[in-house]
């Protein structure tokens, strides 16, 4: 915590000469390509993009000199929901920065991965993608998070047909019976390619 003197300046922000001014180069933070807009404070700031971390420390120092979040909010031209959404998350969890953005989970169709199912399905063709799933586990291919889903077994077991289907939309009827035989399927199913 601050202590009243590192305070001391803070305290009497209602002035002009203190209040606090951000340039835009600030204010535009991560997004500075994108359109700044004004709020109802007079404050900038840009949709969909966090407030810069150097807004985001200044709020938090001003809360932990004791002045409540309406006060930061008029001071440094920030809604007051904002103020309020960015002491909660450093009260809550000690950490000023926002939260990261997006993200996926990381991939785990390995090569091997990949081989072990074309082998699965080639030795039975007639194996649903449940039944590979369970295979997997049982075979203790994968560690138990990085078993793929049914969903991500029937993709990889749809780009293994697919270049028989990128000669032609309409496979001719060798590669059909062939295509039958490895996926165990009637010849009549394969006639036309699966578009998702």
């Amino acid at each position: 915590m601050l202590t009243p003197q590192q305070c001391g300046f803070i305290l009497q922000w209602k002035s002009k000469e203190t209040s606090l001014n951000y340039n835009a180069s600030v204010d535009t933070g991560e997004c500075g390509s994108e359109l700044r807009r004004v709020n109802q404070l007079g404050g900038l700031f840009v949709t969909g993009c966090p407030l810069p971390d150097a807004k985001r420390r200044k709020i938090v120092e001003l809360a932990l000199c004791g002045l409540r979040a309406a006060d930061i909010s008029h001071q440094l031209k920030v809604s007051n929901g904002c103020v309020s959404k960015i002491l909660s998350r450093y009260y809550k969890v000690g950490i000023v920065q926002p939260k990261t953005k997006g993200g996926s989970r990381p991939q785990i169709t390995t090569p091997q991965l990949v081989a072990g199912i074309a082998q699965l399905k080639q030795e039975r063709p007639s194996l649903f993608a449940r039944e590979i799933r369970e295979k997997l586990e049982a075979a203790g291919t994968c560690a138990a998070s990085g078993i793929p889903s049914v969903s991500s077994i029937n993709r990889i077991l749809r780009r293994l047909e697919a270049p028989a289907f990128q000669r032609s939309q309409y496979p001719e009827a060798a590669t059909r019976a062939e295509l039958a035989g490895q996926s165990g399927l009637p010849e009549a199913t394969l006639r036309l390619r699966d578009e998702r």
